[in-house]
């Protein structure tokens, strides 16, 4: 039953959660286009979110930006690299 319901395109995905909020004192930017990283500017090749705030960014990016200063960069909320979570598509 599992396979068959994975094997259903028929079905949309779920809308991503909100994303939390940019705080005041942002160690970033937050880009007008959603596909740029808010920490490099470019396009995201190996996209990355952040489960403590819905932001998403380069995963080499975020990851040593959550390694050095313990939060997300765009909202400051605390987060640990098991936070930081891949994105994949098809």
């Amino acid at each position: 039953e599992d396979a068959a319901f994975r094997n259903d395109k028929s079905l949309p995905p779920p809308p991503p959660p909100p994303r939390t909020a940019p705080h005041p004192r942002a160690r970033c930017a937050v880009p007008r286009d959603p596909a740029l990283c808010p920490l490099c500017k470019r396009r995201c090749a190996q996209p990355a979110v952040v489960r403590t705030s819905g932001w998403v960014f380069c995963h080499p990016c975020v990851v040593d930006e959550v390694r050095r200063n313990g939060r997300c960069p765009v909202t400051l909320a605390s987060a640990e690299e098991r936070d930081v979570v891949r994105l994949f598509s098809e």
